[in-house]
């Protein structure tokens, strides 16, 4: 007789949590988007990712840096400019020796109704990528491809804590939709020395 055994779940085994935080963040901002709208962009990412890294394909398993994460925000504004909306993206501004409660007000100052940010957390020894779509004095909502619930600033820490989410606010990207297309900027910057994320 066969064992009952737990299914295996998406994710569990590849890293596209960057790909996916980039679609939920543009998602959320373009709300009109459809199904068939965010498969294209999604197939787009994926190859754009590929052709970058010379068709290597290591970043679904080994994950996205923050490199790949602005070139993937930088390629979804493309996509959406054909749409004639457009899409702006830069690193949240803080303090470097920031807080956690400094961080969720900076957050919380940097976000409005046309923006939203790409988070990159830490939960044992996994990074994953996420979105906030809603930032509180004491709580985080999240747009999350794997199920990851708010973040409370009681449950987060800057430092490896085996019991708490330990956020990486130097990766943290600010994303907006506005009105005119913005001048070309440079906030895709090498990131902080660090293993990719998940």
């Amino acid at each position: 007789m066969k064992a009952q055994i737990k299914p295996m779940r998406q994710g569990a085994c590849d890293r596209l949590c960057g790909a996916y935080a980039v679609l939920n963040a543009v998602s959320a901002l373009s709300p009109d988007m459809t199904l068939s709208d965010k498969n294209i962009l999604f197939q787009a990412m994926l190859h754009g990712i590929a052709s970058k890294r010379q068709l290597s394909i290591d970043h679904l398993w080994a994950g996205l840096n923050g490199d790949d994460i602005d070139f993937l925000l930088d390629l979804a504004g493309g996509f959406l400019k054909r749409r004639y909306e457009y899409l702006t993206h830069h690193r949240l501004r803080r303090r470097r020796d920031a807080s956690v409660s400094e961080v969720f007000s900076r957050l919380r100052e940097s976000l409005d109704k046309s923006s939203v940010a790409i988070l990159r957390v830490e939960l044992l020894d996994s990074k994953h990528w996420t979105v906030a779509y809603k930032v509180g004095k004491h709580r985080i909502r999240l747009l999350d491809s794997a199920g990851l619930g708010d973040l409370t600033r009681d449950r987060c820490s800057l430092k490896r804590d085996n019991f708490k989410t330990r956020l990486l606010p130097g990766y943290f990207r600010v994303v907006q939709m506005v009105d005119d297309e913005p001048e070309p900027s440079s906030s895709a910057s090498p990131p902080p020395a660090g293993k990719a994320a998940s």
